[in-house]
């Protein structure tokens, strides 16, 4: 019992931690994730660093307790956490050099109310192309990501 409560927990957590929203100025005309050039990296834009798929790095962790998380340079947001899937959208609220805020917006398939959904923001630094800290914007939790080649 206490391992699912713990379960569900951690899923909102990531959730929150990997969606974030902005404003209407700093989206694309269809809404999605900000096409803003990132700072000393001319032609680099905030979805294309961003897009593809995710995976935590933490060591001493089963398989099933790593998660799994899909930008899409549209704006969608997938996360796997074990049993869970998350659906949504993220969008860029502010990027400055290899530091990114984010707002995400989630829903836990087959959990919860259907149409509900769970907004957070996240703060995103990149070490390097291939991995990421995100740190939701609420409380100090920071998970190391690794982009899936």
């Amino acid at each position: 019992m206490f391992t699912v409560m713990r379960a569900n927990l951690l899923a909102l957590g990531l959730v929150a931690a990997l969606m974030t929203g902005c404003d209407k100025a700093a989206t694309t005309a269809s809404g999605g994730a900000s096409t803003t050039t990132a700072p000393g990296r001319p032609g680099d834009t905030a979805d294309s660093k961003l897009a593809g798929v995710w995976e935590s790095v933490e060591e001493g962790k089963k398989e099933d307790d790593k998660a799994t998380a899909e930008f899409k340079s549209d704006g969608g947001l997938s996360i796997v956490m074990g049993p869970f899937e998350m659906t949504g959208t993220w969008k860029l609220v502010k990027e400055e050099g290899k530091t990114m805020t984010i707002d995400t917006e989630l829903s836990i398939k087959g959990f919860g109310e259907p149409g509900k959904s769970d907004k957070k923001s996240f703060k995103i630094v990149f070490d390097d192309n291939d991995t990421m800290t995100m740190t939701p914007t609420d409380k100090p939790d920071p998970k190391k990501f690794k982009r899936k080649k």
